[in-house]
């Protein structure tokens, strides 16, 4: 039996205050028109870590904590003359 890498759990002070969800609860699926694509990238896994934490805290999956870190930078970040 496999067990899971204990690297890829936050642990000490990362976890104070942390809520804890069970992995079996599936997070809602976004509500949206545009279809989901595969978009990926390495990330350090000091962040993988702290994002694992602020989705248990807040009850959401990481999908979506990438999805709102993404649309919050493109709109402070978006171009004035746009493709």
């Amino acid at each position: 039996m496999d067990t899971p890498d204990k690297g890829d759990r936050p642990q000490g002070p990362e976890m104070e205050g942390a809520k804890m969800i069970s992995a079996a609860t599936p997070a809602a699926p976004q509500q949206t028109e545009d279809p989901l694509v595969q978009f990926g990238g390495r990330i350090p896994a000091s962040l993988r870590r702290r994002v694992k934490v602020v989705a248990a805290y807040e009850g959401i999956d990481g999908q979506t904590i990438l999805r709102r870190a993404l649309e919050e930078y493109i709109e402070r970040h978006k171009p004035t003359n746009p493709l």
